[in-house]
């Protein structure tokens, strides 16, 4: 899902129902849903290696020697 898609998403739901904006955000620990916690951070640009599954925020692209474009947002 790209961002944009995402936000979309999040309008539609506050334009449908207002009294939704203040409720928790939550996300799925895996791809079943068995597990569940509340967002904690703010989102962070950065990029995401879709084989080892791991992100690496834009403020640290020079630390890990990172050339490639931000390619992601983490949402936690």
């Amino acid at each position: 899902m790209t961002l944009k898609k995402y936000i979309k998403k999040l309008i539609k739901i506050i334009e449908e129902n207002p009294e939704y904006a203040d409720l928790d955000i939550v996300y799925s620990g895996d791809d079943e849903g068995n597990t569940f916690n509340k967002v904690i951070y703010a989102p962070s640009i950065g990029y995401f290696n879709n084989d080892d599954k791991n992100f690496i925020g834009i403020n640290q692209f020079k630390d890990w020697d990172i050339n490639d474009k931000p390619n992601a947002v983490c949402i936690n």
